[in-house]
């Protein structure tokens, strides 16, 4: 009889840039404490069509990835895959279980010693005591984030609109203004590195604080291509590099860059 599998823990991140680093750090922390080995799962699609590779310089617990691009297809062939994960795995959850057991305070130590475990969502289940450092932007990346001239008076703004379908009303750009606006008056040599994926935001904002925006330039907006995400990633880690975020209401992007270097914030609300 062949004797128990091996532990090996499966990880499928879902949604966008924000979310999946998420899930992944989370993975990170438990094979670093347990050992346990990862395989990663990364689907490009509407979300983000994009390579986990063409993103970041992969640590070693991150090399045993398998990329996919389905198109059609994705949906259906990943709803077959989750099921047979469920039906054959030791552990299986997905993001209503992720919570659960989080909110139960779950030993997830435990799926070390327990055979194949399948994880599937954007929670960050473990903390990870070494934060974000381990996810370091891919070469190319890394020189354009570092030619930004973001200094001691540069304060982060993140105006999420597109996909977001509450963002405008719960994080409208007249709150915005009234936060730029307390900042300029606290500190007259305040500018503001502006990331958004809307250019009527761009625009707008351009118009009102001339000379004190600074954006990168997007090549593309569409998070189905990669220069859309990776064009996404240049703003998360520029953002995170400001002194001061202002950023939109539920957007895990806007907490993923304060978070990453832990900076001071503030949610734009309407209330």
């Amino acid at each position: 009889m062949p004797g128990p599998r091996k532990p090996l823990l499966f990880l499928e991140p879902i949604n966008g840039i924000g979310n999946r680093i998420y899930l992944l750090n989370a993975g990170l922390a438990l094979t670093e404490s347990t050992g346990v080995p990862l395989r990663i799962l990364w689907f490009q699609d509407t979300t983000l069509g994009c390579r986990l590779d063409q993103l970041f310089a992969l640590p070693p617990e991150l090399q045993d990835v398998r990329q996919f691009r389905l198109g059609i297809l994705n949906r259906p062939i990943r709803k077959i895959l989750r099921r047979y994960m469920a039906a054959t795995c030791s552990f299986y959850a997905g993001p209503p279980d992720l919570k659960q057991w989080m909110a139960e305070g779950f030993d997830f130590a435990r799926l070390s010693v327990q055979g194949r475990s399948y994880l599937w969502g954007y929670d960050e289940f473990v903390a990870n005591p070494n934060g974000y450092r381990q996810f370091i932007p891919i070469p190319s990346l890394l020189r354009i984030i570092q030619s930004y001239a973001i200094d001691a008076d540069t304060v982060g703004v993140h105006i999420r609109r597109g996909d977001h379908k509450n963002a405008e009303y719960f994080s409208p750009s007249e709150r915005f203004e009234q936060a730029m606006d307390g900042e300029i008056r606290l500190n007259p040599r305040t500018r503001f590195f502006l990331a958004t994926d809307s250019p009527e935001e761009e625009a707008r904002f351009r118009d009102r604080y001339p000379g004190r925006i600074l954006v990168h330039r997007k090549r593309s907006l569409d998070r189905n291509s990669a220069a859309g995400c990776q064009d996404g990633l240049i703003d998360l880690y520029c953002l995170s590099n400001c002194r001061k975020l202002i950023g939109t209401c539920n957007s895990a992007f806007s907490l993923l860059a304060w978070k990453f270097r832990n900076i001071e914030h503030v949610i734009v609300t309407r209330g």
